[in-house]
């Protein structure tokens, strides 16, 4: 079964990584109406990456930094600004 997120190359930098899987979710349905809720995400998963290296879980914690920079992506698109110039 194919992804939408399918075809996104590692090779590019995570942060233009992140504005490519957010353009990909707003195409499927799945988008955030300002930058003020995505900063919610934000704190969420900054919250989840704080408890998992608490708790010495380092995989899960890397996880959590790629949903937090996945949502730090999305608080740039939605101010229509490129992530990767800031």
């Amino acid at each position: 079964m194919k992804s939408a997120l399918d075809g996104i190359t590692q090779a590019l930098p995570a942060l233009v990584r992140a504005e490519k899987f957010g353009r990909r979710a707003k195409a499927a349905g799945m988008d955030w109406a300002d930058a003020r809720a995505v900063l919610s995400k934000v704190r969420e998963e900054l919250a989840e990456v704080e408890q998992a290296l608490a708790q010495g879980r380092e995989a899960e914690a890397v996880e959590e930094i790629g949903d937090m920079l996945l949502a730090l992506g999305n608080v740039c698109k939605c101010r229509r600004s490129f992530a990767q110039s800031m």
